[in-house]
């Protein structure tokens, strides 16, 4: 009589994760692109122990112009 009762429970438990798993669906589009838009990029590389960067890595909590070891 219990054994037929859990069933049901047991069943659901299982098969819960099935029905809830997301599947790759396409939603248009081809893949291939991408909007972000309008992106500004001034292509240069800065020393971090410069005095602006430095500024800025300082308020991020990040050492700079120390030798620390890393684990």
């Amino acid at each position: 009589m219990f054994a037929r009762l859990y069933t049901l429970p047991v069943a659901l438990f299982f098969a819960a994760p099935l029905l809830a798993s997301a599947s790759a669906i396409p939603r248009g589009g081809d893949g291939n692109s991408c909007s972000t838009g309008p992106v500004q990029c001034c292509e240069s590389v800065q020393k971090a122990g410069s005095g602006p960067v430095a500024a800025l890595l300082g308020l991020v909590g990040a050492v700079v112009g120390a030798n620390v070891d890393w684990p």
